[in-house]
């Protein structure tokens, strides 16, 4: 790998670790500034989401991103479900690629 690819690899790298932990220090209020807050808080009369599994899994996810920085290329969820409190939340599909090279 040629030095200035390595430097910004290096360089992405550094980022991406400062942003999964900030993001997963905030994910909670993050969470519940989004308007989906309110479809989790049981809308009309539905169930109310279990907030601490979905809490739980974003950081998992933030944790992972930080544990595997050296070769995450991409990391993708989608969907992730939120069940009825106490239920839990399930990550539906995931992509995660990984580089064979450590950066």
């Amino acid at each position: 790998m040629p030095l200035g690819s390595m430097t910004k690899a290096i360089s992405w790298a550094k980022l991406l670790t400062a942003s999964c932990l900030r993001a997963a220090k905030r994910s909670k209020p993050a969470l519940y500034s989004l308007k989906l807050a309110r479809l989790l808080d049981g809308y009309r009369g539905a169930a109310r989401g279990d907030w601490p599994a979905l809490v739980g899994s974003v950081e998992s996810i933030a944790h992972y991103a930080v544990a595997h920085r050296d070769t995450l290329i991409e990391l993708d969820v989608n969907p992730l479900l939120v069940f009825a409190t106490g239920s839990g939340a399930v990550a539906v599909d995931a992509l995660i690629r990984l580089s064979e090279e450590v950066l």
